[in-house]
């Protein structure tokens, strides 16, 4: 699982088993602002575009999102067949984001059906190479809003987890966190700063972790 597996086995304490499981709540919070864009996308030469949207059919319909295809392309290098141009098919929900409630007590099931998908389509039922090949990425992403000036809002998180993407801006995650301390743990795993802190773990002179260290306050 790659920087979740290094960072998550550092631990973080709850103060209950019950802090991760938020969807059990009864009554839980309201924080419904969807600011957390998220997709599954898979490339696929145009050829094979009918029969894997056919297969990711079901899955769409599991998780209530919509399937669209063809707002991307990219064109791949074959040794065999020459130049290959390849076109997205994309998971998401009907707004293109959800909140980090919705996202909590999904979080498990995307994540399960992502791992089919990898699986079952990719690796043809393959569980070991499926498993390997699970991997997750992080990464911080900055737009100026206002000329070439730089604020709180100008950063963002940008995760996956092999076909899953999603994002959101650092002062979203870290306004949840104030409000929402246990529910945004169960869902992120560690808190906003630490996960700043280990992004920059081995560049904290980066020009961007000086940025973040000055608006947010975090200890980098």
């Amino acid at each position: 699982m790659g920087w979740l597996k290094d960072l998550f086995s550092k631990g973080y304490e709850q103060d209950s088993e019950d802090d991760w499981v938020f969807s059990n709540l009864e009554n839980p919070p309201e924080y419904k602002e969807r600011w957390i864009n998220i997709e599954i996308t898979l490339m696929t030469p145009y050829s094979e575009l009918i029969r894997l949207k056919s297969a990711l059919n079901p899955y769409a319909e599991e998780l209530g999102w919509k399937l669209k295809s063809g707002d991307r392309t990219e064109v791949t290098d074959n040794t065999k067949s020459g130049k290959i141009k390849k076109v997205n098919i994309t998971l998401l929900p009907e707004e293109g984001s959800i909140s980090p409630i919705e996202f909590l007590n999904t979080k498990e099931k995307i994540q399960g059906l992502v791992f089919s998908i990898l699986r079952d389509i990719v690796y043809k039922g393959d569980h070991e190479e499926a498993y390997k090949n699970f991997d997750s990425t992080i990464n911080i992403t900055r737009v100026s809003l206002k000329g070439d000036k730089y604020n709180r809002s100008s950063y963002s998180i940008e995760e996956s987890i092999s076909f899953l993407s999603y994002s959101y801006k650092i002062i979203d995650r870290t306004n949840f966190e104030k409000t929402n301390k246990k529910e945004a743990l169960a869902l992120f795993g560690a808190p906003i700063e630490e996960v700043i802190k280990f992004i920059f773990e081995n560049n904290k002179e980066n020009e961007m972790a000086k940025e973040i260290k000055e608006l947010f306050g975090f200890n980098i």
